[in-house]
């Protein structure tokens, strides 16, 4: 058979099976006219609007079946692209949360880590200073002094003018306050002190409210500055 008749006698079954109800009363109708040849009109009469009902009700219902579906598909697709793309956006929003908690907990680390070190930095300091008059051994405490910094050449002063007379120190009591940041590498300590002053044999306590400046040099945290 030529390939052209073929596909002719394809395209003719699709619409007989497409229109397969009109064709059927067709079918009937013309049988039915063979069986009885003195009756055609009548069978006409009553076939047609049959056929006609068959016809209009492929015609109508079923494609607009077919347009229905047609035009559902997009929607559904669209539907699936913004399920896909509300997935996404939650993924995101998920990543950047757990990135925005990571950077939270390191910075929180971070300053942990700093506060703890100025606060050794700090007692180190409070328990040297007094050693350091009792010997009259400026040595002693310099190590956690910036150097040439105000507070540096105060305590040399402190340390050789009690030592000449004789007077030692007794810390007894010493607490941070306050912490505050006053540039990237530098804070300000705020304490309270409390020291006994033995001169002559008597000792007398008193307290003191210092707020010290301590800066990080090369990675070290060194007192700079003391002030009430």
């Amino acid at each position: 058979m030529p390939t052209k008749w073929a596909g002719f006698i394809t395209m003719i079954m699709i619409v007989i099976l497409y229109y397969l109800p009109a064709f059927s009363i067709l079918v009937m109708a013309i049988m039915l006219m063979k069986v009885y040849p003195d009756k055609k009109k009548k069978i006409l009469a009553y076939s047609i609007p049959f056929f006609a009902i068959a016809f209009l009700f492929n015609y109508y219902y079923l494609d607009k079946e077919n347009k229905e579906a047609s035009a559902k598909e997009p929607k559904q697709e669209q539907v699936r692209q913004d399920n896909e793309n509300e997935n996404t956006t939650a993924e995101e929003a998920q990543v950047n949360e757990t990135s925005t908690n990571v950077i939270e907990t390191e910075t929180a680390g971070s300053e942990t880590n700093t506060n703890s070190a100025i606060e050794e930095a700090v007692k180190n300091y409070e328990n040297a200073l007094p050693e350091a008059v009792n010997q009259g051994d400026f040595t002693i405490v310099e190590s956690f002094l910036l150097s040439d910094s105000p507070l540096y050449h105060a305590q040399i002063d402190l340390v050789n003018n009690l030592y000449s007379k004789n007077i030692t120190e007794n810390l007894y009591n010493f607490e941070i306050v306050s912490m505050n940041q006053e540039t990237e590498d530098i804070y300000s300590v705020e304490t309270n002190e409390e020291y006994g002053i033995v001169k002559n044999g008597k000792e007398e306590r008193k307290t003191y409210k210092w707020i010290y400046t301590i800066q990080n040099v090369d990675g070290q945290w060194l007192l700079s500055d003391i002030h009430k």
